[in-house]
């Protein structure tokens, strides 16, 4: 699966058990992009950032993070010179359907960083 990769990173905000070193964590503050700069560099990142509505407790806070957290990281990603930024999202985004939920991940998959 990854094929002629030299390094993975985990970034996120899960603060669990430490791995054994592989892949390397850290705990980050998305509400402060410069806070996590300093962590992106590479080729290629892929964003798997995601809630639930339930979960964040609101649609502004949805939105929030699985909107606004992945085209904040896509621009620190861009600004750090990675060439290739993929987002996971939901099965069924798009940014022109009426479901709140999937129109949000489709959105965010469709900017031009």
């Amino acid at each position: 699966m990854f094929h002629n990769c030299w390094q993975r990173y985990l970034i996120g905000c899960y603060s669990g058990e430490k791995s054994s070193g592989f892949p390397k964590n850290w705990v980050i503050n998305f509400d402060e992009p410069s806070s996590y700069s300093k962590y992106l560099s590479g080729d290629a990142l892929f964003c798997a950032l995601g809630t639930t509505i339930k979960k964040a407790g609101s649609q502004a806070a949805f939105r929030k993070i699985d909107f606004q957290y992945v085209v904040d990281f896509a621009s620190v990603a861009a600004k750090n010179g990675i060439k290739r930024f993929s987002v996971v999202s939901s099965l069924g985004s798009k940014a022109d359907t009426s479901n709140f939920y999937l129109r949000e991940d489709g959105k965010a998959c469709h900017i031009k960083y």
